[in-house]
């Protein structure tokens, strides 16, 4: 009998031994000191400022946010633990408060570094030390056209923690605290959500439908908050000239909407190639006329579904990342052994996966919710691979180690394939063979398919609810409208689907930012032809985009592996990829 090694939890002793710790205060009376110097030194002086100088205050202005993200990230990691703790809710509250509060004081700094002339940039640039900041200058300067006055933006910027902040603690304190009662057993939202994968039909249709319940009881609270947050996206929205709902989100990624709007709508014209079919294929292979939406993450007929405990996890990625590159193997066993995961379920702990921004050292904390599958594995692969783009970018410094979301996430998403790939090949051509290539082709169609889906869907409510408050009735009509869309004719979505919607957490978080995975999903299946064509070549380009953190632009890594993100060849490519494979299902069927 196998051994289930429990995975590990985080020590944030690194950072600060707990929410008491004295050092906690003493950090914030530091940001304050040094925020309120700074302030005092340059604010309305920046165009005024020489080479040196403004070198100078640049550092300090790292300094300064360096020191406000470790104390804000320890947090958020803290509340992230256990999200129904009102003593940690109360820390986090209070602590977030004087730092938005302080914050909102260098507000001044990137305006007045925005509005700085031609003449006075390309000075700045002479400069060697400055010129490494130059991607950073030109996304300020990018964004000029859409700063408001300074007044009006420390309004929005203090609104944040009452408003969009709020609404997401809201939402996470919501969802952590539903308890889904599965034939007697009460069951967190991890652990039902587990259950929706059961290779037993009456399991899986029992917890969908629980869950389903679940959700029902929670609707108008999280309809009022999606309503809300749409409001309040659309007062900024509006405040600062964006035209489209999303148009901020691509602003941030450094993408053009055209390039958005090509990809979303080529992958959407691609649903019955991709989708459809799979989904086809899947009914077929499990004897059915067609799939209800609780057969999604059924498994199929003869996966084992094996339960690979941590220790193997462990071996399989830094393995994979390894035998693509040794330091990318380095730090994920570093990761690995430095207690820097926090991996077991747990009650109230938040239901998702991430990686924190570096802080305390150049390893970052990842958060997981471990149980044993394929799919756990792959997860941890992909925040792996955001940890090793944070290590590899550190050295840049603290503004500009940070990529775009959008180059996070392709970073992340190549790393999970790695992996996959490893596993995939590690198996003889048969059932076992096909059944993981089912997996992945499952994996890449909530990538990219599912996350285009909730890119429409998102959409739709931001457009409609500009308009008018939207109904609980009328939200799951445009949901169910977009994942039919999506699923195609081989699923029969119930009504009771329609609430599904509401545990999505991006769409209480980060809106739009969906499509990043769909971008980068695509955009990596893409890499993966080009890595094919000279691996060694490939390798130190791949490298050196990691390296470079938040010093290249999206157009740049695009133009680095030769790529075209305003031709729809690009996302065609990626689609390729999921094509190949259900055609090897196919034929093995």
């Amino acid at each position: 009998m196998e051994v289930k090694l429990k995975p590990p939890e985080w020590d944030l002793g690194n950072i600060y031994i707990g929410i008491s710790d004295p050092k906690i205060g003493s950090d914030l009376k530091v940001i304050s000191f040094k925020t309120q110097k700074f302030m005092n030194s340059y604010k309305g002086n920046v165009c005024k400022l020489d080479n040196d100088q403004f070198y100078t205050a640049l550092r300090e202005y790292e300094a300064i946010n360096a020191l406000s993200i470790k104390v804000r990230s320890f947090c958020d990691l803290m509340r992230l633990k256990k999200t129904s703790d009102h003593t940690l809710l109360s820390f986090w509250q209070n602590t977030s408060e004087e730092l938005n509060r302080l914050s909102s004081l260098l507000t001044f700094f990137q305006l007045e570094v925005s509005l700085i002339d031609d003449k006075q940039y390309f000075q700045y640039l002479t400069s060697l030390p400055l010129k490494s900041y130059k991607k950073w200058f030109d996304k300020l300067r990018i964004a000029r056209d859409f700063f408001l006055k300074e007044e009006i933006e420390i309004v929005l910027h203090k609104k944040d923690l009452v408003g969009t902040e709020f609404y997401g603690r809201l939402f996470d304190e919501a969802l952590a605290n539903i308890r889904f009662d599965l034939d007697g057993e009460v069951l967190t939202l991890s652990k039902i959500l587990g259950k929706l994968g059961s290779n037993n039909k009456r399991i899986r249709k029992t917890a969908s439908r629980v869950f389903a319940k679940g959700l029902e009881n929670n609707i108008k609270l999280t309809s009022q908050l999606l309503n809300v947050i749409i409001k309040d996206k659309q007062i900024e929205d509006e405040l600062r000239g964006f035209s489209h709902p999303a148009s901020a989100r691509n602003l941030e990624n450094e993408i053009n909407d055209d390039v958005v709007e090509s990809m979303i709508s080529t992958i959407s014209e691609n649903y019955e190639a991709t989708s459809h079919r799979y989904y086809a294929y899947k009914a077929k292979r499990m004897g059915l006329n067609f799939l209800n939406y609780w057969d999604r993450n059924a498994p199929l007929p003869e996966s084992t579904n094996p339960y690979i405990n941590w220790e193997t996890a462990k071996k399989i990625i830094v393995e994979a990342y390894q035998s693509f590159d040794p330091d990318f193997g380095k730090i994920a066993s570093q990761l690995f052994v430095s207690n820097r995961i926090d991996a077991a379920p747990r009650t109230a702990k938040y239901n998702g996966a991430m990686c924190s921004p570096s802080i305390a050292g150049p390893l970052p904390y990842i958060l997981l919710n471990y149980k044993g599958g394929v799919e756990d594995v792959l997860t941890c692969a992909h925040e792996i691979g955001h940890g090793i783009h944070r290590v590899l970018a550190w050295d840049r410094g603290f503004l500009m180690s940070q990529p775009s979301t959008i180059l996070a996430e392709t970073a992340s998403s190549f790393g999970e394939s790695l992996v996959f790939q490893s596993l995939l090949y590690s198996l003889e051509p048969g059932i076992q063979r096909h059944n993981m290539l089912a997996n992945r082709v499952e994996n890449l169609l909530n990538n990219i398919c599912r996350q285009t889906a909730f890119h429409q869907f998102e959409t739709k409510v931001h457009s409609e609810g500009r308009e008018s408050a939207l109904n609980v009735e009328r939200i799951g009509q445009l949901w169910m409208e977009t994942q039919q869309a999506s699923l195609g004719p081989s699923f029969r979505l119930d009504s009771e689907y329609s609430n599904y919607w509401s545990y999505i957490p991006h769409f209480f978080h980060s809106p739009f930012y969906a499509y990043s995975y769909a971008h980068s999903s695509c955009v990596v299946n893409s890499l993966f032809k080009v890595f094919g064509q000279d691996k060694d070549r490939f390798r130190k380009k791949y490298k050196n985009f990691l390296m470079a953190g938040g010093a290249i632009t999206y157009s740049e890594f695009i133009n680095m592996f030769d790529l075209d993100a305003f031709k729809p060849t690009l996302w065609k490519n990626g689609l390729e990829t999921i094509n190949d494979c259900i055609t090897e299902l196919e034929e093995y069927l």
